[in-house]
């Protein structure tokens, strides 16, 4: 797919892969009705878009977010509270410690195992924001995967296998693979 322009000067740069695009488009605080559309578009077109060069506050990032369609809560810390009060909209996820050593990260000094955004619910959301605010120099690698391409590339023999089957899937883990309090797995 070619790159695509606006009168913002939105650019989409498909990656080449099953998935992403790089999108420039300049400050997105300041992106008109008709740009949000393009960028909603592209990531119609493309499941995951990168934005690089971005300095936004966390009113910003909801601000930004609400340009797709009113934000879902994240789910509850293991406690049950918002994982940022603050901004319950947002999760802080950080393997940094602040000066006693305590997490300063929703899931604590660890990383996220394989997971997909509350896509338990029954009517999940339509997708995630993830804003990197510090990034190391090597590694820190965030994957993203196609279930749609995963589904396109079956052999025709388990889709006619799985055809009409359905999929249970539950919140016994948290994002950190943790079996939450209280659950136990389906089997």
């Amino acid at each position: 797919m070619a790159s695509v322009n606006t009168d913002q000067r939105l650019e989409v740069i498909p990656s080449g892969a099953a998935l992403c695009a790089e999108i420039k488009v300049g400050d997105l605080r300041t992106i008109d009705d008709t740009t949000a559309k393009a960028i909603e578009q592209a990531w119609f077109e493309h499941s995951v878009l990168l934005f690089r060069d971005q300095t936004l506050s966390d009113q910003d990032l909801i601000t930004f977010t609400k340009r797709f369609g009113e934000p879902e809560l994240p789910a509850r810390s293991r406690i049950g509270q918002p994982w940022l009060p603050e901004t319950p909209l947002l999760t802080c996820i950080s393997n940094v410690k602040d000066a006693n050593g305590k997490p300063t990260g929703s899931l604590g000094a660890g990383e996220a195992v394989w997971h997909a955004d509350l896509t338990f619910l029954e009517e999940p959301p339509t997708g995630s924001f993830l804003y990197a605010l510090e990034t190391p120099e090597v590694g820190g690698n965030t994957g993203f995967c196609s279930l749609y391409r995963a589904f396109e590339t079956l052999p025709a023999a388990l889709k006619n296998k799985i055809e009409g089957k359905t999929l249970i899937h539950d919140h016994t883990h948290n994002s950190a693979g943790e079996l939450r309090p209280n659950q136990s797995a389906h089997i």
